[in-house]
């Protein structure tokens, strides 16, 4: 049942049936991430490491939970990373620049 106010028990009306195997299985022991909300009970699982990494430099988390996404970092940079650097953000290109280094890509768009 979907709850909607300041009272409710389930803010976000996240259910345990909604969080894929693959992640629970892809996820170490010790590793966390904060996950996006579209909307409530619509998580957006994909990890995005600026603001992962942003709530750790502005306090966001707990100091248990910072160690968790660093964690997941650490256990998991091949699959974050693979053959190319950890993008975090494009820097402003212009002209013919944003094309041959982003490859034309929409979501890569100046200051994505």
């Amino acid at each position: 049942m979907e709850e909607y106010s300041t009272d409710a028990i389930n803010k976000f009306s996240i259910y345990p049936y909604q969080i894929p195997y693959w992640l629970v299985d892809w996820i170490p022991e010790e590793g966390r991430y904060l996950i996006g909300n579209l909307e409530p009970g619509h998580m957006d699982l994909r990890f995005f490491t600026l603001g992962n990494l942003w709530s750790i430099v502005s306090s966001l988390g707990t100091q248990k939970q910072n160690e968790g996404i660093l964690n997941l970092i650490e256990a998991k940079c091949d699959d974050l990373v693979a053959h190319m650097p950890l993008k975090i953000r494009f820097l402003a290109l212009k002209y013919e620049e944003w094309p041959i280094i982003t490859g034309s890509d929409l979501k890569n768009t100046q200051g994505s």
